[in-house]
């Protein structure tokens, strides 16, 4: 058996001027692979945050040196609002690119097909945008989530920053959302709030994954304004 891990973060690239968080590319590193992750799912990344505290390539080359390697969506907003996942390349075997699970915001998807342990799995790294930014995406990006959640039979891995959270303090529009997909896959990820006192990040694995012993939680770090997911599954 093997163990297999995911950290998901929203980076926040777009860190306004007047954010009280302040870090350097090294510091992102260090928080980055502090837990020594296989996978590695970030949101909200691009060649430069907003206020160009962190740069992109640089990160990218560093995680390199590391031995992580990247898979990015050819189709990239010009503001960092793309998604990307960089795995481990000498535990597992990279395979294919995946189609996006919705045809439009296609820098807000990122989905690779790995092979662990003998096993093939499809990792999609996700940020879903703001109901009040762009309603008809949010809705619409939805249904073709919960679409590919009743048809695949793949061993899959849902992770980001879905802008939607149930928790009763502070419901989002849409969190009914967040039901209908546990009719297919489950949440492994504690609900907690990991941004203000909203749960808007998770992961969201397939059943059979969810058979496997999981082990998971919800870390603050000093990078950015949401919080960190881990995720480990003992294949």
């Amino acid at each position: 058996m093997e163990n297999i891990s995911i950290t998901s973060l929203n980076i926040n690239f777009c860190n306004g001027f007047k954010s009280s968080i302040h870090r350097n590319v090294n510091e992102v590193v260090d928080e980055l692979l502090i837990e020594d992750s296989t996978f590695i799912a970030i949101q909200e990344f691009g060649s430069h945050s907003m206020t160009n505290d962190i740069d992109g390539g640089a990160l990218i080359k560093i995680l390199g040196q590391k031995g992580y390697e990247l898979i990015e969506n050819e189709k990239k907003s010009r503001y960092p609002v793309n998604t990307c996942i960089f795995y481990k390349s000498c535990k597992v075997e990279f395979l294919e690119k995946l189609n996006p699970i919705y045809d439009k915001v296609q820098n807000r998807q990122c989905g690779a097909r790995f092979l662990v342990n003998g096993r093939m799995i499809d990792l999609y790294s996700l940020h879903l945008p703001l109901y009040s930014n762009n309603k008809e995406i949010k809705i619409e990006f939805w249904k073709e989530i919960l679409k590919y959640a009743r048809k695949t039979d793949n061993d899959v891995i849902l992770a980001g920053d879905f802008n939607e959270s149930r928790l009763p303090s502070n419901p989002t529009m849409l969190a009914e959302n967040i039901y209908d997909l546990e009719n297919y896959f489950t949440d492994a990820s504690t609900q907690e709030p990991t941004w203000r006192e909203s749960k808007l990040d998770h992961i969201f694995i397939s059943r059979n994954l969810a058979e496997k012993n999981l082990f998971y939680k919800t870390l603050a770090t000093k990078i950015s304004d949401h919080k960190k997911l881990r995720l480990d599954i003992l294949l």
